[in-house]
């Protein structure tokens, strides 16, 4: 009996070892170098001065990833009346810190404005890219529901579904993000002064899980590998195909939740922030291309696994996203819980 597991065991020992020999291979990349293109890239939204960034793209093989430009040059176009020219005004006590800002003071856009921003710096061909602002989101109200689940999966913690009821504009096709926040404020009890804030997004591979279970979700795949998994990659995007030009209530559920509490020293105030975007379409289709090459299950990476994706840009001669955005927003304030604990399991 002693000989027969012995010989059993050395076989599986020899499998285990066969497959992994036979799972690596040393592969030889070989790509041809490319020149360097401007990156033009830019979010704006009503109510604030049109900001860019300006850089530079590096080669893939690259040692340095050296991406700061000279000589930048930004033009503002709004519905085709030049508003004037960036200035350059990098944050240098910004904690990520990235150079080639620029900003255009006082110039500010309205619903429906068309942004066009033309870019060139030394050594550089010029490039351009345009954006239209979109219409602000008609949002009516938000219920919620604080509930246990019976799955498994999530362990029976308590969490909260979202009933986000808005009205989509007709005779036009809108684009959507969903997102929620989650920070914590922490306050002296001594002299009820402001310490300190942290908040963290929703997601799936984080502390705090945001679920976009709506069947809206489900309709932004481009790779197959995805179609079961929309519901916690697809960054909260969205279009109005299922309900153009009528009211809509959209489902989402996030968990662990996290009440308020006291302890002897400190006072935490927990608060959930969720935004609604309407944003351009430019904006929803970077989003997509993204989440079709960054995906994963749990701490599990399948990047490697999907379909190659083309990388999005709407500048033209470069690189880069210049896009447009408007936020609805709503705080959902927890109530304190009965002791220090600030978890509901």
């Amino acid at each position: 009996m002693t000989r027969k597991r012995f010989r059993y065991g050395c076989i599986f020992f020899l499998a285990v070892t066969l497959l992994q020999t036979a799972c690596t291979r040393d592969v030889i990349l070989e790509l041809p170098y490319t020149l360097p293109s401007l990156v033009l890239n830019a979010s704006v939204t009503t109510g604030e001065d049109v900001t860019a960034y300006l850089s530079k793209s590096w080669f893939l093989l690259d040692s340095v990833m050296d991406s700061e430009v000279t000589g930048g040059k930004i033009s503002v176009y709004v519905n085709d009346v030049y508003r004037g020219t960036m200035q350059n005004s990098d944050i240098f006590r910004d904690s990520v810190f990235t150079k080639g800002r620029y900003i255009l003071p006082g110039c500010l856009l309205n619903v429906g404005d068309r942004l066009r921003l033309e870019a060139e710096a030394d050594g550089f061909d010029a490039v351009y890219a345009e954006t239209q602002m979109p219409d602000s989101v008609q949002l009516l109200s938000i219920d919620t529901l604080r509930f246990i689940s019976s799955d498994k999966t999530y362990k029976r913690q308590e969490q909260m579904r979202l009933y986000i009821n808005f009205t989509d504009e007709a005779n036009k096709k809108n684009y959507y993000r969903l997102s929620v926040e989650k920070v914590i404020e922490k306050w002296r009890n001594r002299d009820h002064t402001f310490v300190s804030k942290e908040s963290s997004l929703g997601s799936y591979t984080s502390d705090f899980y945001l679920i976009y279970e709506d069947p809206v979700f489900q309709y932004v795949a481009t790779n197959p590998t995805l179609q079961q998994q929309d519901a916690t990659n697809c960054w909260g995007t969205f279009s109005d195909d299922m309900f153009n030009g009528n009211q809509y209530t959209l489902k989402s559920v996030f968990y662990p939740i996290q009440t308020s509490y006291i302890d002897f020293d400190y006072t935490y105030k927990v608060y959930y922030d969720v935004r609604l975007m309407s944003i351009s379409e430019e904006y929803y289709n970077y989003l997509t291309v993204i989440r079709n090459i960054s995906v994963s299950f749990g701490e599990a990476y399948i990047n490697g696994l999907l379909e190659p994706s083309a990388t999005y840009t709407n500048v033209e001669g470069g690189f880069g996203v210049v896009a447009g955005y408007q936020v609805a927003y709503k705080r959902i304030v927890m109530p304190f819980g009965k002791d220090s604990s600030s978890m509901s399991e």
